[in-house]
């Protein structure tokens, strides 16, 4: 998940600038900084049905991923 204090000591965590600004540039992030955990399960479950559909085991299903996103889910209500 997204951490900047992580960011902060080690600059290959997260999403590179130059990957930032161009996205900034072409209108398709619109929140700077972390999204809605109900986005990011939306995005997860998204890439998850892609996945399947190319027979290949999807990134997001490890159990710590699940729980986190349980967990922010849960909060975040």
């Amino acid at each position: 998940m997204w951490a900047p204090d992580q960011s902060a000591i080690n600059a290959a965590h997260g999403v590179p600038d130059d990957f930032t600004e161009d996205h900034w540039d072409w209108k398709i992030l619109m929140v700077k900084g972390p999204h809605a955990p109900k986005t990011v399960s939306l995005r997860h479950s998204n890439w998850a049905t892609l996945h399947q559909w190319k027979g290949v085991e999807p990134p997001f299903e490890h159990p710590g991923i699940r729980k986190a996103r349980y967990l922010a889910m849960k909060t975040s209500a």
